[in-house]
């Protein structure tokens, strides 16, 4: 925690597991909601990138079992502090925002060390409360929520802000396939929220989200296991400095069980409509007007028709 500048909650470690089993979810433009020190989108994306498949070019079907890496060098999959980290082909940025300033400067560090190209990762203030900036409507692939979901009040604001932001299906946009030459499956934006599961405001936003927003939502469950180890200093070495040294110096460390425990986590992405059309109307999501700012529709049209009246606004600050 002192060297990352503030804690890293156990949701972000889930959260680079489920990218681990979900690589290709991790594509384009992505943003982490109230990223704190910025561990759960810089670990996802790298997390993905070193589970991602490797190409077709790259693969070899004759290859026989002696000419593989030996254990060691196929397990070595996170990159030294002079490597640029794995990340997943159709990755393009990663955006990690949140209210605080004070946050953000925490952040900062994390990033510069990362090892992330130029370009490729940034920070921003995003309050949940302010309405959605036209810039970011419609532009995100994956929008990444690490236990954000807390209070009550704030699930209305969590999922308008994610109805505005996420990309729509392109099919839709489209009228079919054929003009993108990307996987199939790489299609539309998620956002990907995982929280305690026992945390019942959870259910609240999924509920939101289907409900006030027609997302099609897909539950799962990562269980995480932790146990905390302790240098185990052996009786034969009768000097504490010794042993200290031992433990230090030698490749293979000597530690003891401590103790043990699990918690799950509740997981959900979730996904405009294949029926959504990329704007935001009050006939759209009839649980929501869907109106803001200039958007309200005028008597004669409404937000779904696709001409967009808004005024422009600032980006967000990066």
């Amino acid at each position: 925690a002192a060297s990352l500048g503030g804690e890293v909650d156990d949701a972000a470690i889930a959260a680079a597991l489920y990218f681990a089993a979900h690589p290709r979810m991790v594509r384009g433009r992505v943003v982490e909601l109230a990223g704190g020190v910025g561990f759960g989108g810089i670990f996802s994306a790298i997390a993905a990138g070193a589970a991602h498949p490797p190409p077709a070019s790259e693969v070899n079907p004759d290859a026989e079992e002696e000419n593989e890496q030996d254990d060691e060098e196929a397990n070595d999959i996170l990159p030294t502090k002079d490597e640029a980290p794995p990340l997943p082909p159709y990755f393009e940025s990663l955006l990690l925002s949140d209210s605080s300033e004070e946050v953000l400067n925490n952040a900062y560090k994390n990033t510069q060390e990362s090892g992330f190209g130029a370009g490729q990762l940034s920070l921003g203030i995003l309050d949940w409360a302010m309405p959605v900036q036209r810039e970011m409507k419609n532009q995100y692939d994956l929008i990444l929520g690490c236990d954000v979901a807390t209070e009550f009040p704030n699930v209305k604001r969590i999922a308008r802000m994610v109805a505005y932001m996420l990309k729509a299906n392109p099919d839709f946009l489209r009228g079919g396939r054929g003009a993108d030459e990307r996987p199939a499956e790489l299609d539309g934006g998620h956002f990907v929220h995982i929280g305690p599961q026992t945390r019942e405001v959870i259910h609240d936003l999924r509920t939101k989200l289907r409900n006030g927003y027609r997302m099609d939502v897909n539950v799962g469950l990562i269980e995480l296991e932790r146990f905390d180890l302790n240098p185990l200093i052996l009786d034969s070495i009768e000097e504490e400095a010794a042993a200290d040294e031992k433990l230090l110096t030698e490749d293979d460390g000597i530690v003891e069980y401590k103790t043990q425990s699990k918690e799950k986590f509740s997981t959900f992405a979730a996904r405009h409509s294949p029926d959504y059309d990329g704007f935001n109307g009050e006939y759209f999501f009839p649980a929501e007007t869907g109106m803001e700012g200039t958007d309200a529709p005028s008597s004669s049209r409404w937000a779904g028709d696709g001409n967009d009246n808004s005024g422009p606004s600032d980006g967000p600050q990066t």
